[in-house]
């Protein structure tokens, strides 16, 4: 009989014995950490300092601690993939989630589509390197702004910080700042991560086998927001999931 086929990356749920518990911080479920996560930004603020949220978030459980790298700015769009591969390379990683995360902003759009059909070769050669193109067109922001509604009109990313602006003011925060330390604490606080999972995921649906030029606007964002998620501590999770 053929056995099931298991991805060696999947996190697994383990229950712990009362022993174990009372001799650790260890929640008495938790998602055993299966690789390390490995996360490419092209920018230098507002995209690095939100996953380091969710970095600071999980490393209260001890044994996810180092599980997460965050890499900013690592130039262009296609630079993301290749400061990945300058590092898998460098460190002869066999086993990891390396996490491309970039925007269309105005560079080419074959370099933008190219880099997603390049991890798809990537993914094709290696069995437990796992690459995945976390893109968003326009803008990262365009995440964000998914927090507060569904929105689907293309346009510039000013437009994008200026609907941001409106929706930290109005809720108390006053305006949206790219270099914001907070930026994961303050969208649990007034934005629904829910929400925004729930947006990007049907505009992905109603835009099925296009290229992610054409998606515009869109996101890929929450696929890495998702994987990040089953790691945090129980009353924080219940936002994303």
């Amino acid at each position: 009989m053929k056995r099931a086929y298991s991805d060696p990356l999947t996190p697994i749920n383990i229950k712990m014995s009362t022993k174990d518990w009372k001799n650790s911080r260890i929640p008495d479920r938790y998602v055993l950490r299966s690789a390390k996560h490995l996360i490419f930004c092209e920018g230098d603020k507002t995209e690095p300092l939100y996953f380091r949220g969710f970095k600071k978030a999980i490393e209260t459980c001890p044994i996810y601690e180092e599980m997460i790298e965050i890499f900013p700015h690592c130039g262009d769009t296609q630079g993301v993939l290749k400061s990945a591969l300058t590092i898998i390379n460098a460190r002869k990683l066999q086993k990891a989630h390396i996490w491309c995360v970039f925007d269309k902003d105005d560079f080419p759009i074959e370099h933008f589509n190219g880099v997603s059909r390049k991890i798809e070769e990537l993914n094709r050669k290696y069995r437990q390197l796992r690459f995945h193109s976390i893109w968003s067109n326009e803008c990262f922001e365009f995440w964000l702004l998914l927090h507060f509604s569904l929105y689907s009109s293309n346009n510039h990313r000013s437009i994008y910080l200026k609907n941001l602006n409106e929706n930290f003011k109005k809720r108390g925060l006053g305006s949206y700042r790219k270099n914001d330390s907070r930026l994961f604490e303050e969208l649990l606080e007034i934005g629904n991560p829910k929400l925004a999972i729930r947006h990007a995921e049907r505009i992905l649906r109603e835009n099925k086998n296009r290229q992610p030029s054409q998606i515009a606007p869109g996101t890929k964002v929450q696929e890495l927001v998702k994987a990040l998620a089953v790691y945090l501590p129980k009353d924080l999770q219940s936002h994303f999931l």
